[in-house]
């Protein structure tokens, strides 16, 4: 599967205007009646990078399992060698990746 940085052919620090305009571009390029695979390629991935906030999600959730390992050993507080995972820890994550917090743990 192509990177959604890839279908669009943007880097992947462009900012909401680049990507919006390598989209249009695309869809032009494109129309879905004679091109529908190519045109659903450039759809979803503008879907994934559309904000700063889906850029952050796709980051986040679409890494491989050896980043999610280094990120998840980064992101986890030690005490005396096992890990404490806390419902501060999460609502941390989930705002800082995500935008947002959807748990409620009360």
């Amino acid at each position: 599967m192509k990177s959604p940085y890839t279908v669009l052919g943007i880097p992947e620090d462009a900012d909401d205007e680049t990507v919006k305009k390598a989209w249009l571009d695309g869809v032009r390029a494109f129309p879905p009646d004679l091109h529908p695979d190519r045109f659903r390629e450039i759809r979803d991935a503008y879907e994934q990078l559309a904000t700063q906030k889906d850029r952050l999600r796709y980051e986040l959730f679409n890494t491989s399992c050896y980043e999610r390992n280094e990120i998840a050993q980064v992101l986890v507080q030690q005490t005396r060698g096992q890990a404490v995972l806390t419902e501060e820890f999460f609502q941390g994550l989930l705002t800082r990746f995500v935008g947002t917090t959807v748990l409620n743990l009360e």
